[in-house]
């Protein structure tokens, strides 16, 4: 440190060579300082969210969607629709089965009930009888496609389970339709 004198209007400074206080206050406030700011031997900056000077772990990652809860997955998709009276599977609607197919191969515990449903049009024992075709036909197919048949129970609706239940043409065309539903994942 320094130390000044004066001597004959003169201002002198001089300098002591060693304090051992000072050095150890310095030494201290460099310790403490300098331990707000670091970051524990097993992270990194980039590993590690900084908060109020400290570095804290990060968040562990989301953890990852299902594709059947994924929205941009074609598997959110989980109705096919007929024609009045048809049984078969749309051209267009085989694609989905087969993704739906590929994701049942893929994950063996999982269990899917085939729903067939009709419109209000017909008898109550006429429509379900079709719906059970309709369940059938798509029970059909995902065997074709390679999914266990333990894996897969067809059921039938028939008129009693319309998603519209107003009398247009556009609500029966609703209502004609198959539902997949997985019981286990």
């Amino acid at each position: 440190m320094m130390g000044c004198r004066v001597q004959k209007k003169k201002v002198v400074m001089s300098s002591r060579r060693f304090d051992p206080v000072l050095y150890a206050a310095l030494a201290g406030a460099v310790l403490v300082l300098s331990a707000c700011n670091t970051v524990p031997a097993t992270q990194t900056p980039e590993t590690a969210v900084y908060v109020h000077h400290i570095y804290r772990p990060a968040p562990p990652p989301p953890a990852p969607i299902s594709p059947l809860d994924d929205p941009n997955s074609v598997l959110v998709r989980r109705s096919v629709y007929f024609g009045v009276n048809a049984v078969e599977v749309r051209e267009s609607d085989r694609s989905l089965l087969r993704a739906h197919a590929e994701f049942m191969r893929a994950n063996p515990s999982a269990r899917l009930r085939i729903e067939g449903n009709a419109d209000d049009r017909g008898s109550t024992q006429s429509n379900r009888l079709l719906a059970q075709r309709r369940a059938d036909s798509v029970r059909q197919f995902m065997l074709q496609a390679g999914v266990a048949p333990m894996a897969l129970e067809a059921f039938s609706y028939g008129k009693d389970n319309p998603v519209d239940p107003a009398p247009t043409e556009e609500a029966r065309a609703r209502n004609r339709r198959v539902d997949l539903k997985y019981v286990a994942r």
